[in-house]
């Protein structure tokens, strides 16, 4: 969010849009609280936008607002309104006062208060009233029942999510490999993957579990060998419980838990892997050995 680093309060479009939303000076603080609760839930619900107070309906400045809200600062009030919103997304505070080098109608311990809604990433968001809202050109009004759902779907294909699968190891197809994957775009970070108990071929590195990833995402998926595939119900050992624990950017913390079951996730080998060409020469070998046997001792 860079737009009120560059705003210029003095040339401000000349009506609000679904981008910009405008309160007079003389707006009850009572009243204000109530509307910028809403807005912080319309805007992060529909990509952003702009909040300002201190202007006329034509975004011109005048008069400008109290710098305090009874004892509180009036940053401290826009924060505590703003934090009440369920999820709270990104935003900036920014405070235009008086300047007597500038012509603006603000008056002195007065200023027009901007606060920028950044695009979030966790909609939908739930205003201080318990309702959700979204921008309808000019106006901020209650989200629909389908659209509500349409935002709920939208948080769940963005945030990350971590799933398991087990396979056959490309290069050495008779050792079966443990596989943390994405299935969203959004990348997992301060992953921490716990196999308990831990199988038999990693008894000696225990030291190294839970494994630390600091990064996970659909271009960079973990492998970790943990069995082979002959005995590989007795190495790995009964009832293994994979526990995944990831954040996403945000911070927010996530879990994954399953059972690792190789009879049910890896498929039967099929005829011609180098591993079972590997095998069917060993077989012929141990054949043919077992002929020359049977024919030197037969009388």
């Amino acid at each position: 969010m860079t737009r009120l680093q560059f705003l210029d309060v003095a040339n401000l479009p000349p009506a609000e849009d679904e981008r910009h939303e405008y309160k007079s000076s003389l707006s009850m603080f009572n009243t204000l609280k109530e509307k910028l609760g809403r807005a912080a839930s319309g805007f992060w619900n529909s990509g952003g936008g702009l909040f300002i107070t201190g202007v006329d309906g034509s975004g011109k400045p005048n008069g400008g607002i109290a710098e305090t809200v009874g004892r509180q600062s009036l940053r401290d009030w826009v924060d505590q309104i703003v934090k009440e919103v369920s999820p709270a997304g990104p935003y900036e505070v920014r405070l235009y006062t008086h300047d007597p080098a500038f012509e603006l109608n603000i008056q002195p311990n007065k200023a027009i208060l901007a606060v920028e809604f950044g695009e979030s990433r966790h909609p939908p968001h739930m205003a201080p009233d318990n309702k959700y809202y979204i921008r309808a050109g000019a106006h901020t009004v209650p989200a629909t029942h389908y659209l509500l759902e349409a935002l709920w779907a939208r948080r769940r294909i963005q945030r990350p999510q971590l799933a398991h699968a087990m396979r056959l190891k490309p290069e050495v197809t008779d050792i079966i490999q443990l596989a943390i994957v994405a299935l969203t775009d959004e990348p997992a970070i301060e992953v921490s993957v716990i196999l308990d108990p831990l199988p038999k071929m990693w008894k000696d590195t225990e030291n190294l579990f839970p494994l630390q990833l600091p990064l996970l995402d659909r271009s960079m998926p973990f492998y970790l060998d943990i069995t082979t595939f002959f005995a590989s119900e007795e190495r790995l050992g009964p009832a293994v419980q994979l526990r995944i624990n990831y954040k996403d950017l945000a911070g927010n913390s996530y879990d994954y838990k399953a059972t690792l079951d190789v009879t049910k996730s890896i498929a039967p080998w099929k005829i011609g892997t180098p591993a079972t060409e590997r095998i069917a020469k060993s077989m012929e070998s141990i054949d043919k050995t077992l002929k020359k046997v049977l024919k030197a001792v037969k009388p």
